[in-house]
């Protein structure tokens, strides 16, 4: 795969296609929202707050943003992703392992131990991918050096690395056609690109021959005035095979295809946003969570929905997640 990667135009378009703004908060204050999640037999969005070490349940009335109902439903130690089985149950990425969960939460059990220095290394953005298995990128606290990685697990419980020399893996996502992995590094303000092998996927990805899909400019790269649009975090695909970032400390989600080509800028309330997701009965509606914890206190006051899950509806639907393949129940 050969492409170039596309750095965005000080102003690029924005909020194409278009957005039922304004954005919404729909939840309390959290402290980092991430891995979100949406349950087509629950009709809610899953997600997480790591630093608040809880999973929660957001459900709307429907396509409407008005009265949304939030509730935390389980705790665990630094949970990062929540993703839903075949048969309904759940797994959870937390600090020490992968949980199983029953399809209510009542039930959890560590089925697969953290293969790595838990006091240096946690897991962060983590999905289904399109073969059924969950891949789960790691974030490498100390940043340097860049140890950080990707795995996959299988329905039997086997864990493997699939890729290294990450130092904060994030937004993981594929092509429309399963042929393309896509995933950020965060700390590189880039996103980038590999062929994905679909046939034997328990195969490493050549990351040798990755290609840099778009790079977005670093604080010291930008001429005088011109603002810092943030750095590649979670990320979600829609109907059109567009992805969208949500840009940490850059106040905005881009969108652009998987060439780099046609980013457009769509505003969040927030300076930091984390994850967006699409979801609901017929996939417009669009949430974004967003961080509060070890935020200044300026930004915090300039910002007041810092920390929320922010939601409107979209022009253009997500497609419905993969589901982890697994032969038997947990419970």
């Amino acid at each position: 795969m050969t492409m170039s990667a596309t750095t965005p135009s000080p102003n690029p378009q924005t909020v194409l296609p278009p957005l039922e703004l304004p954005w919404q908060p729909v939840s309390p204050r959290l402290q980092l929202g991430e891995g979100v999640c949406w349950s087509e037999d629950q009709q809610a969005f899953f997600g997480c707050d790591i630093d608040g070490g809880s999973v929660w349940r957001l459900r709307f009335d429907g396509t409407k943003i008005d009265g949304a109902q939030f509730d935390t439903v389980a705790h665990f130690t630094d949970p990062s992703a929540c993703v839903q089985t075949v048969h309904g149950e759940w797994l959870v990425s937390a600090r020490d392992g992968i949980y199983a969960c029953s399809a209510d939460f009542s039930q959890q059990r560590l089925w697969v131990p953290s293969p790595f220095d838990t006091a240096q290394e946690r897991w962060n953005d983590a999905r289904i991918g399109p073969d059924g298995a969950f891949w789960l990128m790691t974030i490498y606290e100390p940043r340097q050096p860049p140890l950080a990685r990707l795995y996959r697990l299988d329905g039997t419980g086997v864990l493997t690395p699939q890729m290294q020399g990450l130092t904060v893996g994030n937004g993981l996502n594929w092509s429309a056609d399963a042929r393309t992995l896509l995933w950020a590094d965060t700390t590189s303000h880039s996103v980038y690109s590999a062929d994905f092998p679909l046939e034997s996927t328990a195969d490493p990805i050549d990351s040798a021959a990755q290609s840099a899909v778009l790079r977005l400019p670093r604080k010291t790269d930008l001429p005088e005035g011109q603002a810092y649009g943030g750095r590649p975090d979670g990320c979600a695909r829609d109907e059109t095979g567009h992805f969208w970032s949500a840009c940490f400390e850059g106040g905005q989600l881009l969108r652009y295809g998987l060439d780099g080509a046609a980013v457009q800028s769509v505003p969040v309330p927030v300076r930091c946003p984390t994850m967006p997701c699409f979801g609901g009965p017929d996939g417009r509606t669009l949430i974004v969570t967003s961080a509060s914890h070890k935020r200044p206190a300026d930004e915090l006051a300039a910002h007041p929905h810092s920390g929320h899950v922010l939601a409107c509806r979209s022009a253009v639907a997500g497609p419905a997640p993969h589901r982890f393949q697994r032969e038997h129940r947990f419970f």
